[in-house]
């Protein structure tokens, strides 16, 4: 891990690397896991991909980015491409979800996965050791003509309501100072949620070791404007990436399929 690959290419000669010493060995299902499956966390985690491939999927209006041309195009290619590569070549399995792969990874079954959104849960649940075999790194910083690596990262926020009386928000006040102290937190982001912190009253929490391969992912993230349509453009997103490498067509195809289908939503 200490030479983990920096481009595309280099990531690839790690996954057939990987894949040829598990040769023969039944029990490793995914080289290296990424979600194909119909449903809203696998089209964020996609949506993710995309961006480090370059592409930008929701602009800073909110709206739908053109992604017929220049970078877009060039991203969601590479990206398609990518995905029909790992699952054409065996490398990893469609319609799995992201709590499939934690579960699998933690039975030993998969190499490695890309998960943005710091699940750990169902890995504990399986393998009560999985802090003695488990490292992260960032993604590659080259991927592919355009991409820098720059991705998403789902993060737990609190919805406050409006139009509050002052003993409420005097409540809300103190359960968020007790949810996002250390002593509360610690164990929280340790062994359920591992996770970086985002508040002040969290700064002295001790952060799980696990997360240390990864810390600098943190550092190359975009931001994404949060629209009410997200779950539903991100669930067509994965759709289209499975119907791309299932049924083939070119790239053109399947994104103007995406767009129809994704402005339905946001003209909702």
């Amino acid at each position: 891990m200490d030479n983990f690959p920096t481009t595309l290419d280099g990531l690839k000669e790690w996954i057939e690397t990987l894949a040829a010493y598990y040769e023969g060995n039944s029990s490793v299902t995914s080289i290296f896991g990424l979600t194909t499956a119909e449903v809203s966390a696998t089209g964020a985690n996609i949506n993710a991909m995309y961006n480090a491939f370059g592409g930008t999927l929701i602009n800073d209006q909110g709206e739908l980015d053109d992604l017929t041309s220049g970078d877009n195009m060039t991203a969601m290619t590479e990206m398609l491409d990518f995905y029909k590569y790992l699952i054409g070549n065996g490398y990893t399995q469609e319609n799995l979800k992201l709590k499939d792969y934690r579960s699998s990874f933690g039975a030993g079954n998969v190499v490695m996965y890309v998960d943005q959104s710091w699940g750990y849960a169902q890995i504990a649940e399986v393998a009560d050791n999985t802090a003695d075999f488990t490292v992260t790194a960032s993604l590659p910083a080259t991927m592919g003509t355009n991409g820098k690596g720059e991705s998403l990262v789902e993060s737990h926020c609190f919805m406050i309501g409006s139009a509050l009386s002052d003993a409420q928000k005097e409540a809300v006040d103190l359960f968020i100072q007790y949810c996002t102290s250390t002593g509360t937190m610690e164990d929280y982001l340790n062994n359920i949620g591992l996770a970086y912190v985002a508040h002040e009253n969290m700064e002295d929490c001790q952060i799980s070791p696990i997360l240390d391969g990864a810390s600098s992912g943190k550092d190359n993230v975009i931001n994404q404007p949060l629209i009410s349509a997200a779950t539903s453009v991100q669930t067509e997103l994965a759709s289209m990436v499975l119907n791309y490498v299932n049924n083939g067509g070119s790239p053109e195809d399947s994104v103007n399929s995406y767009i129809t289908e994704a402005e339905y939503y946001l003209n909702q």
